[in-house]
């Protein structure tokens, strides 16, 4: 039988070990956090916890190259930013022994990369949020200057200043806030980028995710709108729905990839900016997104027509996927329901809505594989609390290193990377 194994166990993984293991693929969940909720799934055959690609990058590595015999010839499915870098940067020696859907660095990099995301959008003619990229706090003054308040600060490598701050994004609201938080992203090495607000609600995002082959074919594509975020306004989505093709979104996001000759599964979103009615590109996933379960659902398998083209050898034929279908992350919809309804300024009935339509998935729950959803409802807590924990002791080594004479918050700093 042949495998596939399935790198990161978060929603991402889940949709993914869900769609083959269904269609009776042998799954190997390989992870490298033991609070991963797709563990539990009962589609997978075996689990393998692995050296963290990013922060042992060598290591796991060598475990891929040195277990090789354990999985000949396997099919490797990357579902977050941590485990795409290390296979892109490390694909032509890996492929001496797997197969590997993601796609080649010198072109993953451009997306995960945002600075050369938005240069390569500036390039394509692709609208995009005003953006800076500043180096140096006299550059942050300069550029500030051509910006309004409220904005944001974003990494460039989003994977990497998420495992620091525990959120996506600072969203700032005045210089010295700006200068506070730049300086904070300084000392932990994080290169960020200065960016306007497109003002609006999550529902004017709209996404497409679509599969170019290895003929370099567009075999697939299906659309959906991100109707509610976790965190509100810059978090990933949970809940979204299932629209028809959209002409505009379809037209930009081929141009974007088709100018790096594209291979492998993409996700790219945009917004809708109520100010000049223009789609921005606000960022690529080089990969399985979050909510990959909705187009399976939606009947477009894309972990399937990957296994057909890298392991069969078969191209899939391409499939019209159910439109109005809602996806909804349970645990996430409704935390963010309770905190931030005022923010979301909502009606109760939109929020109910997606919950009582007909044709509706849910992004962990299933009573047909209900393990993974028991086991997020125990770990959600346990990770709010860390993450609030964590929050806490950065502020308050920040606090510290701001009292004249001290140094130690640099050294732990130097110690934390």
């Amino acid at each position: 039988m042949d495998i596939v194994i399935v790198l990161g166990c978060q929603i991402s993984g889940l949709g993914v070990i869900r769609a083959l293991g269904r269609s009776g693929v042998r799954i190997v969940a390989m992870a490298y956090d033991r609070s991963d909720i797709a563990l539990a799934s009962k589609y997978i055959h075996e689990r393998v916890f692995v050296p963290h690609p990013i922060k042992q990058e060598q290591e796991f590595v060598d475990y891929l190259i040195n277990n090789a015999y354990r999985w000949p010839g396997a099919l490797i499915i990357d579902t977050d930013d941590e485990g795409t870098v290390p296979l892109a940067v490390h694909k032509q020696k890996l492929s001496q022994h797997y197969r590997i859907v993601t796609t080649d660095w010198e072109i993953a990099r451009k997306f995960i990369n945002k600075t050369e995301t938005y240069a390569l959008a500036e390039t394509c003619g692709v609208p995009h949020p005003k953006s800076f990229w500043p180096q140096t706090l006299e550059d942050l003054d300069s550029e500030s200057i051509s910006i309004d308040y409220p904005c944001i600060l974003k990494p460039v490598r989003s994977h990497e200043f998420q495992k620091t701050f525990h959120q996506k994004l600072f969203k700032v609201h005045n210089h010295a806030e700006l200068r506070e938080k730049f300086l904070q992203c300084q000392k932990h090495g994080h290169q960020m980028i200065l960016q306007e607000i497109i003002p609006g609600p999550d529902s004017e995002v709209y996404i497409c995710t679509f599969y170019i082959n290895t003929q370099g074919e567009l075999s697939q594509k299906v659309f959906y709108r991100k109707l509610r975020a976790n965190p509100p306004q810059f978090g990933v989505n949970r809940v979204a729905v299932s629209i028809p093709a959209h002409a505009e979104v379809e037209a930009l996001a081929e141009r974007l990839m088709r100018s790096v000759d594209y291979r492998g599964i993409c996700t790219v979103e945009f917004k809708r900016d109520p100010r000049d009615n223009q789609l921005k590109l606000i960022e690529v996933d080089a990969r399985q997104s979050g909510p990959n379960w909705l187009p399976t659902f939606c009947g477009v398998n894309f972990p399937w027509m990957i296994y057909l083209d890298l392991v069969k050898g078969t191209p899939a034929k391409a499939t019209a996927g159910r439109s109005g279908v809602y996806w909804i992350d349970v645990l996430p919809d409704m935390f963010n329901t309770l905190l931030h309804r005022g923010e979301e300024n909502l009606r109760f009935k939109d929020y109910i809505r997606p919950y009582l339509a007909r044709h509706k998935t849910f992004a962990v729950f299933s009573w047909t594989d209900i393990m993974p959803f028991l086991r997020q409802l125990y770990f959600i807590p346990v990770k709010l609390v860390k993450r609030t924990l964590a929050r806490r002791r950065t502020t308050t080594l920040h606090s510290y290193h701001d009292k004249p004479g001290s140094n130690r918050t640099t050294i732990l700093f130097r110690k934390g990377k």
